[in-house]
């Protein structure tokens, strides 16, 4: 059973891979969001290896998601709740 740190650290590995998915650049994300690029590169390969996928394909000129990260990065979007007809 994971522990709350383990939670929480997968939630933020969770953000950090749609804030990339949303910009492209993970140099970019990682500084928007306080990190050094190294650290969030990891933080993203982590993810990677514990949902055994890879999500971005690494080009020199940023990242792309891959089918598996689209899919991922389209369930992790947040859409407004469809209002109920009456």
């Amino acid at each position: 059973m994971p522990t709350i740190k383990e939670k929480l650290q997968l939630i933020r590995e969770l953000i950090c891979f749609t804030e990339t998915g949303k910009t492209g650049k993970i140099n970019e994300t990682a500084s928007k969001h306080g990190y050094k690029q190294s650290n969030f590169s990891k933080m993203l390969k982590q993810l990677e290896n514990e949902l055994k996928l890879t999500l971005l394909t690494r080009l020199s000129t940023g990242v792309v998601l891959t089918n598996d990260g689209k899919q991922i990065f389209e369930m992790l979007l947040i859409r407004p709740m469809p209002k109920k007809s009456a």
